[in-house]
């Protein structure tokens, strides 16, 4: 699943890019837990309330249209406004991160849960190894690699079936039947 290989890569590049930021590196860090704590609680509330597949689409989006912003105002001042907006768009990553682990265990039938879950983390943390190579690139590149990809994982989102207050998939047959 790519959204494994986007949430990996958009939260660890977007935290890179934000330390990389002009102003006080700690300040931007704080910036970024301060926001990535609400979300965190935000998360478990609204997992309950929207579903998984509405839930990582709209992180995702939210993720990248804040990534797209952020790149867009790079050259206006006040400048800790792009790194609030960069921060938000990290935040949007992390919930996605939340969501995409759960959501992709529910997705696979009991005998290969397990299995499927390994490559899965695989996935996330190639996406992982990759992000730094694309900070390494001009910032408004790496941006828009990052918006774009987040951008991609929510269109994607629109293929998957909801899980929530579903049963989980026993056999291969009951996962295929599922879509």
């Amino acid at each position: 699943m790519l959204h494994y290989l986007v949430c990996g890569m958009g939260y660890y590049g977007v935290s890179q890019y934000i330390s990389k930021m002009s102003g006080d590196i700690h300040a931007n860090i704080s910036i970024s837990a301060a926001i990535v704590i609400p979300g965190t609680l935000v998360s478990v509330f609204l997992l309950n309330r929207i579903g998984r597949k509405l839930f990582l689409g709209s992180t995702n989006f939210l993720a990248g249209a804040f990534m797209v912003i952020t790149v867009l105002i790079s050259n206006y001042d006040p400048k800790w406004l792009k790194v609030v907006f960069a921060c938000i768009s990290n935040c949007f990553f992390f919930m996605s991160f939340i969501v995409v682990f759960l959501y992709g265990v529910e997705l696979f039938p009991t005998p290969i849960r397990n299995s499927a879950l390994g490559v899965l983390t695989v996935l996330s943390r190639a996406g992982m190894m990759i992000a730094p190579q694309i900070n390494i690139l001009n910032p408004i590149v790496a941006g828009y690699v990052f918006a774009l990809l987040a951008l991609i994982g929510s269109g994607l989102t629109l293929c998957l079936p909801e899980t929530k207050n579903k049963e989980l998939p026993s056999t291969l047959k009951e996962a295929e039947a599922r879509g």
